[in-house]
């Protein structure tokens, strides 16, 4: 089924996104370091550093998020939900996904506008456009996207799948 293979697709690349996180932590983390090590030792202090975590806090950052929004961790008002039916609550699902949707887009198109500007600007200590910090938000808006088509898609196609884990219980026993 085409909804299981987009899923498996969209595993893949929460896996691979679990993994750009843990780099981008521990590069962050080494080039602190090495900039705290050289400047307290030898007196001086690399200043691109702070240019290069800036670019990866940035990717961290939406890398992130689509992370959290694959896993469902994401902050919401879910306790109104345990109030409505089970079919009350799958259009309650699908509304909050297309209203997500709306954001994503809305990210991809400014993201893309203001990476059009960007592209001329360059970081001061590093001879790398600025262009880059403005794509890793259209690059997180399109894979958040794909991953709510996704969900809108299994929601569609399954309607058991809103019922697992805590809720299911929270709805047996009401």
């Amino acid at each position: 089924m085409i909804v299981n293979k987009l899923k498996n697709i969209n595993s893949k690349i929460t896996w691979i996104i679990g993994y750009l996180l843990v780099l981008t932590v521990a590069s962050m983390a080494i080039l602190i370091i090495t900039s705290v090590l050289v400047r307290n030792i030898l007196g001086f202090s690399f200043q691109w550093i702070v240019d290069v975590n800036r670019l990866i806090f940035v990717w961290m950052c939406f890398l992130g998020l689509i992370y959290v929004n694959d896993k469902d961790i994401l902050i919401r008002f879910d306790l109104i939900d345990h109030y409505f039916s089970p079919g009350v609550h799958k259009i309650v699902t699908i509304g909050r996904y297309v209203l997500s949707l709306f954001l994503f887009w809305i990210m991809v198109k400014a993201g893309l506008q203001v990476s059009q500007f960007a592209r001329a600007q360059e970081f001061s200590t590093i001879p790398v456009s600025t262009c880059w910090l403005y794509l890793a938000v259209v690059t997180a808006g399109c894979l958040l996207i794909f991953q709510t088509l996704v969900k809108i898609l299994e929601v569609l196609v399954s309607p058991s799948s809103l019922m697992q884990g805590e809720d299911s219980t929270l709805w047996e026993r009401t």
